[in-house]
């Protein structure tokens, strides 16, 4: 039981079940803004490329064309009991 806290730089945190902590934990996790909603993600790095993954889409193993609606509106809220795997279209209805 309980829950994992996983720190974000300027002080902010994450929230994860405890079975999802230990992979995520070795991360350098951030703070990332996108539509007045913030979410934890880490930049991955390529030789002539990078790009965000976001922490709720790897906890969910969301599959490209769908995307991960958080239920209680905190997109720092990694719960799996707060993470919905939808279409783009039904994330559109609850917004």
């Amino acid at each position: 039981a309980g829950i994992g806290v996983i720190p974000l730089e300027g002080g902010k945190y994450a929230t994860v079940d405890p079975e999802d902590f230990g992979r995520l934990k070795r991360y350098k996790w951030h703070v990332h803004r996108w539509g007045g909603t913030y979410y934890a993600a880490r930049v991955v790095k390529s030789k002539n490329s990078s790009f965000h993954v976001y922490m709720h889409r790897q906890i969910t193993h969301c599959p490209r064309g769908k995307v991960v609606h958080h239920l209680n509106g905190n997109g720092l809220d990694n719960r799996r009991a707060n993470l919905l795997v939808c279409t783009k279209q039904d994330h559109n209805f609850f917004h």
